[in-house]
């Protein structure tokens, strides 16, 4: 009876230690950090982040932005900047071949379908990016009518990381309150390009396309 009793201590203290191990080797490393799933093709490419090599797969990492990427010989470098959070924690790197035997791979009709599956997730991947670094933009397009004016955003044809504010159908008194309205939502004035496509400054003038 004593005997059969101490072996249940035993495995109760054995049972204790793993699951001290368990928290201080798995679980302590991956607090307060993001599970982010990082999928590439060709699957065997290296992936890289913030220039470090890393498995691909599911990576635990620290809700901020980071440059990944992945290369592989015979296979144009694919990178990718994402700010990681937990709206935001899917990766896809698509190299693009270059050699011939790439080309023939990427030829595949089952590899062109999990590409361009994968090329939808990297796009939603840049759109959550793009938010969350310009949260001026999840309200937009808005127009006040009393004001009056309307605000929307535009990107530069060679940079669709960075966007500009564009504020239209505007009187004085409508870019006064437009200012005043994205002061209110937190937008740095000194650090955003706004255009006020109705009016035309002299010294200043871009060509606003809608």
């Amino acid at each position: 009876m004593v005997i059969q009793r101490k072996h249940i201590v035993y495995i109760v203290l054995v049972f204790a230690a793993l699951c001290v191990v368990y928290f201080v080797f798995v679980t302590l490393p991956r607090l307060g950090k993001v599970a982010v799933d990082i999928t590439t093709h060709p699957e065997d490419a290296i992936v890289y982040i913030n220039g470090n090599e890393s498995p691909s797969g599911t990576v635990y990492l620290r809700p901020t932005q980071y440059d990944f990427s992945a290369r592989k010989k015979g296979w144009e470098t694919a990178t990718a900047t994402v700010t990681v959070s937990e709206s935001n924690k899917t990766v896809a790197l698509l190299p693009d071949p270059v050699s011939q035997e790439a080309i023939k791979e990427a030829e595949d009709p089952e590899v062109q379908a999990l590409r361009e599956s994968l090329a939808g997730i990297a796009a939603i991947a840049r759109g959550n990016t793009l938010r969350n670094e310009n949260p001026i933009i999840n309200s937009l397009p808005y127009t006040d009518v009393s004001g009056p004016f309307k605000i929307d955003f535009g990107f530069e044809q060679e940079d669709k990381s960075t966007p500009y504010l564009i504020v239209s159908y505007s009187t004085p008194n409508g870019r006064q309150a437009a200012t005043s309205w994205l002061k209110k939502k937190g937008v740095n004035l000194t650090k955003t390009e706004v255009i006020f496509s109705d009016f035309e400054n002299p010294l200043s003038v871009k060509e606003v396309t809608h």
